[in-house]
């Protein structure tokens, strides 16, 4: 009449698995259901990873032509550091020269002499602007002087002076 209650609940729980009976209002799915969900979660992982794959290649494009673009750049660093470098050594070498040049034209003898003679003129004329202005170089000096050579004509100095014009 009534079975063992092991042998009961062994044929219940194969009933449940193999007929698709319904517990607590829950559809059971059969092997197909879940073959076919499998095969669509794998489909949608493998979309998924698809995509990841391609946003990793353009990210891998990007970081590519990021590289190449700072190598340019620190190209350029470098090419601007090494002719700023040329140009700071051509400024020092024109300043030796300019050192060396002016050094040369101080102690260069006729230079010397030409200043030196530069300065007496100066002095000169100076002192013959103040001795002029102190009425040292007067036309009332030489009234007493002959102008006239012994043959009758006029001497040089005179005609010098304007006063046979």
């Amino acid at each position: 009449m009534h079975a063992p209650l092991h042998t009961q609940c062994a044929a219940y729980r194969l009933d449940r698995c193999y007929t698709g009976a319904s517990d607590g209002g829950q559809v059971r799915m059969d092997n197909d259901s879940y073959l076919a969900k499998t095969h669509q979660i794998q489909d949608q992982t493998e979309a998924s990873l698809q995509n990841t794959i391609e946003m990793m290649e353009n990210a891998n494009e990007v970081a590519d032509e990021t590289i190449s673009e700072l190598d340019r750049q620190k190209q350029q660093i470098n090419e601007i550091t090494e002719q700023l470098l040329t140009m700071e050594d051509n400024i020092k070498y024109a300043d030796q020269l300019i050192r060396d040049f002016s050094k040369r034209m101080m102690t260069d003898k006729c230079i010397q002499i030409f200043a030196m003679m530069n300065m007496l003129a100066l002095v000169v004329v100076i002192v013959f602007a103040i001795m002029q202005k102190n009425g040292m170089f007067d036309k009332g000096d030489d009234e007493g002087v002959d102008d006239q050579l012994a043959d009758g004509t006029e001497s040089v100095r005179r005609l010098l002076r304007g006063a046979g014009i």
